[in-house]
């Protein structure tokens, strides 16, 4: 048994189908499969039903699940004693929502390259966040160490949990350029009797879209797919919306248009006071001293 099939067994447990693991790992979808399959030969069991769209843990992947997440653990802290023992260098944990992974891509190559060019240098590993409320316990677990997050959500507004500004996040309705709403800022009441064409609806962010829709009266009709990608392949001039946190070049003919969230969604750092070390606030430091541009969102700061 190693750490490549706990993570993987991990993500596919979390986000519920092997492509969107695959993607959160950065590995091709056949490398998951095959450590999954390697995994429950190693342990004689059914991990994992498989289906085409979505797939569910079996009962010995449920009885399994707590083992993996207290191994996942062991394998990060032995890492961390490790670097500490091979000459002092600190590693962290930054755990980001799966939209940011894809969305802030840059940012987030910053953040590691800053880290790394302090004098006493911060070695950063990023996690895929489960969608909230199931992200705080990531937190509280000391699965990651300091995440980016909506910071107006209950769960991380305790007194034990410490949260600093960022910037506001974007969001963008994409839809084919000849759409009639192609070209014009939009509200959420505006897509009344719209076709959405949602991917992974497990996402904060699509959650929050489709609450913010609700809330304002609006109908609408919902298809959900397996990515963004394969989301706007059925985009249609006369119908069809998706959601992306900021214009993603995609090579369709598509037209991303501003979508007025009330109230915004204002995205920070979120950490646990009692386990603030000298590294933790240092990277909290390097972070918020970026400037606002760093950060792929038309709304920052």
């Amino acid at each position: 048994m190693n750490e490549r099939q706990i993570d993987c067994f991990l993500a596919v447990a979390r986000l519920g189908s092997f492509s969107a693991a695959a993607q959160a790992l950065y590995i091709s979808q056949p490398a998951v499969s095959y450590q999954i399959r390697s995994l429950e030969k190693e342990l004689n069991v059914l991990l994992l039903y498989r289906a085409p769209q979505q797939c569910a843990l079996t009962a010995a992947g449920k009885a399994f699940l707590p083992e993996a997440q207290r191994l996942d653990e062991a394998f990060r802290g032995a890492r961390q004693r490790m670097a500490a023992l091979a000459g002092g260098e600190t590693a962290l944990v930054l755990g980001c929502p799966q939209f940011m992974l894809r969305a802030n891509e840059n940012a987030l190559f910053e953040i590691v390259r800053r880290a790394e060019s302090l004098s006493a240098p911060i070695r950063i590993e990023s996690r895929e966040l489960a969608a909230p409320p199931a992200h705080a316990e990531q937190l509280r677990d000391g699965v990651v160490d300091l995440m980016l997050s909506d910071i107006d959500l209950p769960e991380v507004s305790l007194q034990s949990m410490a949260r600093r500004f960022l910037f506001v996040s974007g969001a963008y309705a994409c839809m084919h350029e000849g759409h009639p709403h192609a070209g014009s800022r939009l509200t959420c009441a505006d897509l009344d009797g719209e076709h959405l064409l949602l991917y992974d609806d497990r996402t904060a962010f699509l959650s929050g879209i489709r609450e913010r829709i609700a809330r304002s009266g609006a109908h609408v009709d919902v298809q959900t797919y397996d990515s963004f990608a394969q989301a706007i392949a059925y985009l249609r001039p006369d119908r069809g919306v998706s959601f992306f946190p900021c214009p993603l070049p995609v090579g369709a003919p598509v037209r991303y248009v501003p979508l007025a969230l009330d109230p915004p969604t204002r995205i920070g750092l979120v950490w646990l006071r009692q386990r603030e070390t000298d590294p933790l606030r240092r990277l909290i430091q390097t972070i918020l001293s970026m400037p606002a541009q760093t950060w792929n969102s038309p709304a920052g700061i």
